[in-house]
Order: structure tokens, then C-alpha cells, then sequence
């Protein structure tokens, strides 16, 4: 992780941390697990959210990034998001620069790899850019690839 960040909350994946989204059924397209951490950093203000869902098979982790996709262009639509371009990650990524509140920076990268997706959101100060949440989703996926 990068420097600075402590975690505060790490668990299974429940459904109030899918609500309201297209991947809110916990046994959506084969899913048998999944995992959320989060982590905060004080100076300068921060927060990561880093996520991980395993499916039975491929088919199932790349209809799961689709509902990102799906949800990345409500959040556009709504005027809440931007499409950002992402260099590749895994097998497959997508991500957006989304409206954060009081000035700070938000991005989300999701990308799927074999029969996993995964996504890291990013909060931070004007100086957050995409390519730290890149820098931060490759070190997941160094992680998934070892498992």
C-alpha cells in the first residue's frame, strides 16, 4: 500500500457495500466469495477501497466487470463521472474520475483477471491522480496473479 495508509476496515464482502449497484446480488454470475478492505491516511487526507470477487469461472468475473461498466456509465449519465482511460491491467480494465465532494479527487479502475474482479477506489486531494489508483490496482493484481 502506499505510504501513509493504516487499515481500518477489513471483511467478506456484505451486501450494504454493493447497494445500490448493478453487482448488488451476492450470488450474481456464479460469485462464490468476495472481499473488501479499506484503508484511511491522514497526511494528506485519504481513502483507498479495494475489492476482490471470485467467480466459479472467467465468464462469471467478466459479466461482473460489464455491471462495473454498466454502472461507470449510469454515474456518467447522472453527471457524476468521466470516463478515464486505463492501461491494461489483468485481462480487462475500465476506469472513471468520479465527482468527490469538497474539491478532492475520486477514481475507480475495475479489472477482471481469470475468474476474479477487482476494483480499487481512490479519494484524495487535488493531487490524487490516476495513476496513483493505477499504481495501487497493479499492486492488487501482483497479488492475484500469485494466487
Amino acid at each position: 500500500m502506499a505510504s501513509g495508509y493504516v487499515s481500518f476496515a477489513s471483511a467478506p464482502t456484505s451486501s450494504l457495500d454493493v447497494q445500490g449497484t448493478s453487482r448488488s446480488d451476492p450470488q450474481r454470475f456464479g460469485r462464490e466469495g468476495g472481499w473488501v478492505e479499506r484503508l484511511k491516511r491522514s497526511a494528506p487526507p485519504g481513502i483507498v477501497v479495494s475489492t476482490v470477487d471470485v467467480f466459479r469461472d472467467g465468464k462469471g468475473a467478466r459479466a461482473d466487470l460489464s455491471a462495473y461498466e454498466h454502472d461507470f456509465a449510469r454515474q456518467r449519465e447522472t453527471g457524476l463521472g468521466t470516463p478515464a482511460s486505463v492501461p491494461r491491467i489483468g485481462d480487462r480494465a475500465i476506469a472513471t474520475e468520479l465527482v468527490a465532494p469538497g474539491g478532492e479527487k475520486e477514481y475507480s479502475v475495475a479489472w477482471v483477471f481469470r475468474n476474479a474482479s477487482a476494483s480499487v477506489t481512490a479519494i484524495g486531494p487535488q493531487s490524487l491522480r490516476l495513476a496513483n489508483v493505477v499504481a495501487l490496482a497493479r499492486k492488487q493484481q501482483a497479488k492475484l496473479a500469485r494466487n
